[in-house]
């Protein structure tokens, strides 16, 4: 069955599968933290930690020269933003099934077009988890591998010294402690704490954090109490919003985590915009432009080039079409000292 623009348009399945990419971040927590922006080079290019405390100006004589100051952030990275694509086949015997019914070839596409656009984002999601648990995105995959580090400091990588999920364990003094480090590099306190169902079920037996939610002395202590109380130590003590995050994706064939359950990660206010105006306070998601987006034969106008791309491919032996959607895309933190991670379980 030959490739026919009544089936569906690239244009088309460009749009589907990125409404799917779209909806599948949009359910994510931690997508709002890293907002999607264009970039129209091939390239990222960060300065390492460029939100840092305000250097103040100096007074000065009259008559004097005005000093030089000195643009945030110590050490510049740049390199190549990855390619991502992905394929499904609409096979020759599935073209025999759908033969004869209505639309049913294009519908089949655009199903695909979602699929694959979901599962970009999902690639995608998983980025990102790396990227504010460790300080690191590592990539490994299809003959790609490189590392980039966004230069988060050492201290902002901790393992409890006794894990939550022993009941006397000092989460609160431990909390208290990584806290002022928080503060000291970054000038504030963190924002949103996001944990693991399972972290949270440890602060709920938590004798530290027991105590500090009721007032009561040791020996009046409940054995558990409501999240609600857990995450009102937090807010008073300045620990952050305690956010909880399961969010899982299929990986190589496994369930996988986008953030480690056995982690409480810190992280700045999501929504705020970076000096420059361009992107999220922790940096964003910057999508590229792919070749096949450039190609007039596709139809991709210039202000839709930037992001995932998708079509249907004939081939004659054997007779089949292969959908594809493929992008160029990669997480980047421009200010990494604002995450924090702590093994704690």
């Amino acid at each position: 069955m030959v490739y026919s623009n009544s089936f569906r348009t690239a244009a088309q399945l460009t749009a589907a599968a990125r409404a799917a990419s779209d909806a599948l971040l949009g359910s994510f927590v931690l997508p709002s933290w890293l907002p999607s922006i264009e970039n129209l080079g091939l390239s990222y290019d960060f300065d390492i930690n460029s939100l840092q405390l305000t250097e103040a100006a100096t007074y000065r004589a009259y008559d004097t020269e005005a000093p030089f100051g000195r643009t945030p952030g110590n050490q510049n990275r740049q390199g190549k933003l990855p390619p991502i694509s992905r394929k499904l086949r609409v096979s020759e015997f599935d073209q025999l099934t759908l033969f004869g019914q209505t639309d049913a070839i294009g519908d089949k596409f655009e199903d695909y077009a979602e699929r694959l656009g979901a599962a970009i984002a999902a690639r995608v999601a998983l980025a990102q988890g790396q990227a504010v648990e460790t300080g690191t995105i590592t990539l490994n995959e299809n003959k790609l591998t490189f590392t980039i580090d966004f230069g988060r400091a050492a201290g902002n990588t901790v393992t409890a010294a006794t894990v939550w999920t022993t009941p006397t364990a000092n989460a609160l003094g431990d909390l208290t402690t990584w806290a002022q480090t928080y503060r000291t590099l970054t000038g504030v306190s963190p924002a949103v704490a996001m944990i693991s169902s399972s972290v949270m079920a440890a602060l709920q037996k938590n004798v530290s954090i027991i105590g500090a939610a009721t007032g009561l002395a040791q020996a009046q202590l409940p054995a558990i109490i409501s999240q609600d109380q857990v995450r009102a130590v937090f807010s008073s003590y300045g620990f952050g919003q305690l956010i909880e995050n399961d969010d899982q994706v299929v990986y190589n064939g496994s369930t996988q985590r986008i953030v480690s359950a056995n982690k409480l990660i810190w992280l700045p206010a999501s929504g705020g915009v970076q000096l420059g105006g361009v992107g999220g306070v922790l940096g964003s998601t910057q999508w590229g432009i792919p070749a096949e987006a450039i190609n007039p034969t596709y139809g991709i106008s210039g202000g839709e080039m930037p992001g995932i791309f998708s079509a249907a491919f004939h081939d004659e032996d054997p007779e089949g079409h292969n959908v594809l959607a493929s992008a160029i895309v990669l997480p980047v933190l421009q200010s990494a000292n604002y995450t924090f991670a702590a093994q704690v379980i």
